[in-house]
């Protein structure tokens, strides 16, 4: 429910955006013809009339990422099996451009709407970031015919550009690809960030004008939803049921692979380094003031005080009566086992 009223309130924002547009731009052909706001609507002609645009975009693309994953290359990021159904966050940006702030390590992002061009002809597009990104058009609303048109890439380092930069390395500019006004087209961009800064960029040039960051009134969304089904695929990943196979494998000694993959610090809090004593464990959970995680992270946590816990953040992918059925029948599973001990925790 806080999903969506949240996203609600965003799509009336933007709306209301476009709409103060269209009211500016109109007010800028009265004041130079000196005409009435009837003269005004016949000037404005089909490529100029940004009230078209209004009913089709909500000005806003949708942005998710998957943490807690090592290295700097895409292909990391497209091979992990959370990808592309289950990122571990979800939200939204308003233009084509997001900052991760403060910036976060080993992660994918992956962000993805439409655009909507205001004018016919050829555009071409950029795309600058830290680390590495592609950048991926369809020629139509189908999210599998795309193909990769720019990218942040090199075969000999980690590649990455500073904020704005487009032109560092060669394949940073598409070539010219041919829009019509007021059709809709999937766009989505792949970032892998290692360390350091994290960002990414999108920009296009219409008829070899200067390149800007694709705004708000050209973008709309892929779907306000977050269930599975409102996930586009990626045209580059392979489709099908992700199989595992367990092997009994002989010892590598640390020392020949330890160069070869790429590691990030690991030192889990959950884990007890010392002796317990008897109950310290329960006393332990119990005194903790720091937030008790849920795991796999998707960022719900509880907060324990000495008068009551509560939820600081919803789970914002779990269905509420799914939850309660789930959490009714381990009980009712322990009730069965020991029901002295369930019904003296209730108590508690």
């Amino acid at each position: 429910m806080l999903f969506a009223a949240s996203s609600e309130k965003l799509r009336q924002t933007s709306s209301a955006n476009i709409d103060d547009c269209c009211e500016a731009c109109r007010n800028a052909v009265k004041q130079q013809n000196g005409a009435d706001d009837t003269s005004t609507a016949e000037t404005l002609t089909d490529e100029h009339d940004f009230s078209k645009l209004a009913g089709q975009t909500n000005g806003l693309l949708n942005v998710h990422m998957w943490s807690e994953i090592c290295g700097a290359e895409l292909a990391i990021l497209r091979n992990w099996p959370h990808f592309p159904y289950f990122p571990n966050t979800r939200s939204f940006i308003s233009e084509f451009h997001r900052t991760q702030v403060p910036a976060s390590s080993n992660n994918g992002e992956r962000i993805f709407g439409f655009i909507h061009p205001q004018r016919s002809g050829e555009y071409y597009f950029a795309i600058s970031s830290d680390d590495t990104s592609e950048l991926w058009l369809s020629p139509n609303e189908d999210p599998a015919s795309s193909e990769m048109i720019a990218r942040v890439y090199s075969p000999k380092e980690s590649a990455w550009t500073d904020r704005g930069d487009y032109k560092k390395y060669p394949d940073q500019i598409s070539k010219g690809i041919t829009l019509h006004a007021y059709k809709k087209y999937y766009i989505e961009s792949l970032s892998k960030q290692g360390s350091g800064d994290a960002h990414v960029s999108v920009y296009w040039s219409y008829k070899n004008s200067t390149f800007e960051i694709i705004s708000s009134k050209y973008l709309s969304s892929f779907s306000e939803n977050n269930n599975r089904e409102s996930i586009p695929p990626h045209a580059r990943k392979q489709t099908g049921k992700s199989k595992i196979y367990f092997n009994h494998l002989p010892i590598i000694s640390k020392e020949e692979y330890i160069s070869l993959i790429p590691s990030c610090p690991y030192s889990p809090s959950f884990l007890v380094r010392t002796k317990l004593k008897q109950y310290q464990g329960v006393w332990l959970t119990m005194e903790s003031r720091a937030p008790l995680e849920v795991f796999p992270q998707d960022d719900t946590d509880m907060m324990r005080s000495n008068y009551n816990s509560s939820w600081v953040k919803p789970n914002l992918l779990l269905d509420k009566n799914r939850v309660e059925s789930v959490v009714d029948k381990f009980v009712n599973s322990l009730r069965v086992r020991t029901p002295l001990q369930v019904e003296w925790l209730i108590f508690l």
